[in-house]
């Protein structure tokens, strides 16, 4: 009975996998990249101070154009992407300062790409979860890893309460383009 269940069992796994892997032709699969951004709340557009996935956080001051900035989201594939849509969670660190006074809530979230275009995603004051897909047949360029310079990337612009740390975690939804 055992040999039958595990039979059965890889039968449906394989029969799984192998219907992933057969897409129709022109086809392309929606893909997800999921980037986590801390940062202290200042009141202040914290653009500069981010630590994307646990990296050195920006220092607050604007990166010269030749050198790249650490709060920022670069070309991580070798491959060209389209970003297809964007969602956006927000999240507040708990401290004292949120016991006494409250969470700390954004006054504004804005997600940006320096690439192809500007604004992905814009959340108004106090929205803690966004979503933003681009109609079909569209959305924003972002370029392979190899091409990229300093002034391909993609930003979170936002302004939080000035009390304890806020974190949100960004999720790019993508499909993989042919090379330009």
């Amino acid at each position: 009975m055992r040999c039958i269940v595990l039979a059965l069992a890889i039968a449906l796994v394989t029969a799984g996998t192998n219907a992933l892997a057969a897409e129709p032709p022109g086809v392309a699969s929606l893909n997800s990249q999921l980037f986590v951004l801390t940062s202290w709340c200042t009141g202040r557009d914290m653009v500069f101070r981010w630590s994307v996935d646990g990296k050195e956080a920006g220092d607050g001051v604007q990166p010269p154009s030749t050198q790249y900035g650490r709060a920022y989201i670069y070309p991580w594939l070798d491959a060209d992407i389209m970003v297809r849509g964007v969602e956006v969670t927000v999240s507040s660190a708990v401290g004292w300062k949120s016991l006494l006074f409250g969470p700390a809530h954004f006054r504004w979230l804005m997600v940006g790409n320096n690439a192809s275009g500007d604004i992905m995603i814009s959340l108004p004051r106090g929205a803690l979860h966004g979503v933003n897909w681009y109609p079909a047949g569209t959305g924003f360029f972002f370029p392979d890893k190899r091409r990229a310079t300093p002034l391909t990337y993609i930003d979170l612009h936002g302004a939080c309460s000035p009390w304890d740390g806020a974190t949100v975690y960004l999720n790019l939804y993508y499909t993989m383009t042919p090379p330009l």
